[in-house]
């Protein structure tokens, strides 16, 4: 019995061993696409001007951005 606990703790170990080794990337770490070009949105309307965007829409008809 003793020695099937430690057969079995041997592949346990080993087991765990492989699991933990495999993990993770290999090779040097990179940003996809070209990273030099860096691209920055618009700024975020402020109430006065996301207002103004809500007229021009209701003056087009369009009801869509409501």
């Amino acid at each position: 019995m003793q020695r099937f606990i430690l057969a079995l703790a041997t592949i346990a170990a080993m087991a765990s061993f492989f699991v933990v080794s495999g993990c993770g990337q290999s090779g040097p770490l990179y940003l996809p696409g070209n990273p030099s070009r860096i691209e920055q949105l618009p700024p975020a309307p402020t109430g006065a001007e996301q207002q103004q965007e809500q007229e021009k829409a209701k003056e087009k008809g369009d009801t869509s951005s409501t």
